[in-house]
């Protein structure tokens, strides 16, 4: 029997918003907040393995606004670096908009 294919989809500042106000205390640094698509996508799975244990991931889709012009040059920077990496993560897909 195969496995059941599975695609997690994240709206990404939905997520990092409510990781902040779970985990994190007033005064901490925007670093904080930030997740791992592939950890993320694993969690996930795991905790809806009850519907189906043999599920196979195969991929994240992560979908993030992108700061504006007007925004502070290391926030764009900052946005960038971390968009570079997660495109170059296997199985993870990047889609941004203003």
């Amino acid at each position: 029997m195969r496995g059941s294919r599975v695609a997690v989809f994240v709206d990404y500042q939905n997520t990092y918003h409510r990781a902040r106000e779970l985990f994190g205390s007033p005064g901490d640094p925007p670093t904080v907040g930030h997740v791992h698509p592939h950890l993320l996508g694993d969690l996930l799975l795991g905790l809806g393995e009850s519907g189906g244990p043999s599920r196979v991931p195969v991929g994240v889709g992560l979908y993030r606004g992108r700061p504006g012009i007007q925004s502070h040059r290391k926030l764009r920077l900052a946005f960038d670096r971390q968009t570079a990496r997660w495109r170059d993560l296997p199985g993870v897909s990047v889609h941004t908009r203003p």
